[in-house]
């Protein structure tokens, strides 16, 4: 996360890489569950994120998402449009967010949700997180709360970098998403241990194994799965 940027004589001409950055990245999964519940097998995805430093210490962070599952038995793609603007005081990031999940090949109204979250880093090893979003689903006409807490950790040895993450999430307020053929699992667990191969400077190759506990998924008939994917990354 940038900081603020201290102006002193003589005054230097910010450089591009101070005040922006980016990444592309593209992937294939196992299966897409998304808190929880079972949105459809062997999915494909690209991404792009941006990060632009704001004065103060802030910075506004938009990004683009599509997924396609190819196996989806009724499932269909998905282009999510996300932005969030973030700081940090005394050590504790937090920040506001806004999402729209859209289906560009059905005939369903896109779903928006805000979100608020925190972050720590406690003893520079071990890293916790808080949000909570609240959302409408489009076509459903009807709102939800959503609460989610992880915990992680991370290790880099040098030529890959480990890392083992838990999160919790819970669909505080009961709401139902089954409209959009996603009824959200009531509570769900995940625990995730990824890896990191930087190729180059600025590519590189990620890949995960996860289990995921889920109560309440209607489109799946296991309350529990391992799931698991590679991806490629690279940032400018």
């Amino acid at each position: 996360m940038a900081g603020p940027v201290m102006m002193e004589e003589p005054v230097e001409i910010m450089e591009e890489e101070d005040w922006f950055s980016g990444s592309i990245s593209t992937g294939y999964d196992t299966e897409y569950y998304f808190r929880g519940d079972w949105l459809g097998d062997k999915p494909i995805w690209t991404g792009i994120d941006l990060a632009f430093a704001l004065p103060g210490g802030f910075e506004f962070a938009p990004g683009l998402w599509y997924i396609n599952p190819t196996e989806t038995g009724g499932q269909t793609d998905e282009l999510d449009i996300y932005a969030t603007l973030s700081n940090e005081i005394y050590g504790i990031g937090y920040g506001i967010g806004y999402a729209m999940y859209t289906y560009p090949e059905a005939s369903i109204s896109p779903d928006n949700e805000g979100s608020i979250f925190l972050g720590y880093t406690l003893f520079d090893l071990i890293d916790l997180s808080a949000a909570l979003y609240y959302g409408e689903v489009g076509t459903a006409n009807n709102d939800y709360t959503y609460g989610e807490f992880g915990i992680g950790t991370g290790y880099d040895l040098g030529l890959v970098a480990l890392s083992l993450s838990y999160t919790y999430g819970d669909l505080l307020d009961g709401g139902d998403r089954s409209a959009t053929n996603a009824s959200l699992g009531d509570t769900n667990h995940n625990v995730t241990f990824g890896v990191d191969i930087p190729i180059t400077e600025t590519a590189t190759v990620s890949a995960y194994v996860a289990y995921i506990v889920s109560n309440g998924i209607e489109d799946s008939s296991e309350d529990d799965t391992v799931v698991g994917g590679v991806s490629l990354s690279v940032g400018f």
